[in-house]
Order: structure tokens, then sequence, then C-alpha cells
């Protein structure tokens, strides 16, 4: 059993709930006592947003799971992944996995882990509208915009995602 000291007395890993987190006054720590992969040893249970209203919250506890997962994840999310190029006969081309250096393949990954965890954190009836986003900064910002600047939350129109495209 895990538990956790504080001025009301000890919580039981088993009291924290890892999907709704934003109720426990412990969601900060949902990252530290997460399931993670044993072979990976990568979290296994990203932060779910179950309600947008819920939006705030969930942006939290994402980012310190993120931030406790991988730095290169957060610099992605954060500052873009940039693809890796090349240059031949004067055309610039996109490095393909196999020739990138190894720092790059680190990146490369990285930005497909964030990515993926974002998408797997929305919920089902929002998944659709944010399809289009390649990146996961591209992703962040769209989200940002249509649930953290929004008087109302629930109301992300598709003008607002189409404002965001590139």
């Amino acid at each position: 059993m895990v538990t956790v000291k504080d001025r009301q007395g000890p919580v039981e890993k088993s009291d924290l709930d890892f999907d709704t987190g934003y109720q426990n006054p412990y969601n900060l720590l949902r990252c530290v006592m997460a399931k993670k992969d044993k072979a990976s040893e990568t979290i296994k249970n990203w932060p779910k947003l179950i309600n947008v209203k819920d939006y705030a919250d969930w942006k939290k506890k994402f980012v310190a799971c993120v931030q406790s997962e991988d730095s290169r994840m957060w610099s992605c999310m954060i500052d873009a992944y940039i693809t890796p190029t090349y240059e031949v006969d004067g055309r610039i081309r996109v490095t393909s996995y196999e020739r990138m250096q190894e720092s790059e393949k680190q990146m490369f990954d990285a930005e497909k882990k964030v990515l993926t965890a974002i998408k797997m954190s929305l919920p089902f009836g929002i998944k659709h509208s944010f399809n289009r986003y390649g990146t996961s900064r591209e992703l962040w910002e769209a989200l940002e915009k249509c649930y953290q600047i929004s008087s109302r939350p629930d109301t992300c129109d598709q003008a607002s995602l189409l404002s965001l495209q590139l």
C-alpha cells in the first residue's frame, strides 16, 4: 500500500482516481503513482479529458505527466518538432528514420509518443475535430485555443478550428 501524508491524514493509492483525478486534491500525484509499463518504463495510463469543461485541470495533470515522462516530449509540445532534412541536387528531402542520427530518432520518437498521448487523452466525441493536426504542438495549440481561451469551453466550433490551420 502506498500512502501520502498531509494535513488531513494518509491517502491510499486506491483512493486516487486515475481517470477523473480533477476532483481529488492529490491530482498532481497521479503522475508519480501512474502505472508504468514494466518493459519500457513509460506511463500507460495518461490523464483522460473526460469533460471539456475540466480542461484546465486536465491540462495541469497532462503537463506534469509529460514533463515527468521525457523532457523531449515536452520540448516537442512547446517548441515544436522539426523534421530532419537534407539537400540533394538543390532540393530539400525529409530524412527517413533509418538515416536519422540517434538524437534525431529520439526526438522523432518523443514527438510520436506525445502526439499519441494527447490524442488518446481526448474524449471520443471531440477526437474527430482534431484529426487534421499532424504535430503535437499544432494539436496542443488547437486545444488551448478551443478550451482554455473560450469563456464557454464546450462551444468550440468548426470556424475556430479552421482558423488554427496553418
